[in-house]
């Protein structure tokens, strides 16, 4: 592909072809035109980061869609993981500033520990523990093996475990 020999033209072809196409799709399923901008921005950014060692099993179009559909979960699941937190905050004030420290630096830990992981992995874990879907949702949604679906949240778990030890 034209993209990996980091040719700007073919990358700019791809960005003008699909860009609209793209945004639509995204709006189509969140309602919110600044959100889907920001969804397809990222896919575009994510492509040319990865242009290198990027490869396609199937069309072009395919994967562009398929990606905005992925990204779309995830922009579901990281505001429900953030309404959650908001909601718990709300139900257990701290009054303590230490406390209230301790809990933004492990906030802050969990989340750069998720953002660490694998792209399907980190999807996987997120849908089950912020969304609260079940791993057969989850095989169902994403087309994948209910046996993957545990294989991607035990190495989350572990990951999580590992990095969060001293907490």
């Amino acid at each position: 592909m034209f993209v990996r020999k980091n040719d700007h033209h073919a990358f700019t072809e791809i960005y003008n072809r699909y860009w609209k196409k793209l945004l639509l799709s995204a709006y189509h399923r969140i309602r919110h035109y600044q959100d889907s901008q920001e969804i397809v921005q990222h896919i575009f950014i994510d492509i040319w980061k990865r242009r290198e060692s990027w490869q396609l099993s199937y069309s072009l179009s395919s994967y562009l869609f398929a990606a905005v559909k992925y990204q779309v979960i995830n922009f579901f699941a990281l505001r429900a993981g953030t309404l959650r937190s908001q909601k718990l905050a709300e139900e257990y004030p701290m009054n303590n500033s230490s406390h209230r420290i301790d809990l933004q630096e492990l906030q802050s830990e969990v989340s750069s520990v998720i953002e660490g992981l694998p792209e399907k992995c980190r999807l996987v874990f997120r849908l089950s523990r912020e969304h609260e879907y079940t791993h057969k949702r989850i095989a169902l949604e994403l087309g994948i093996a209910e046996k993957t679906v545990q294989a991607h949240i035990s190495l989350a778990l572990r990951r999580l475990k590992t990095a969060l030890g001293s907490f």
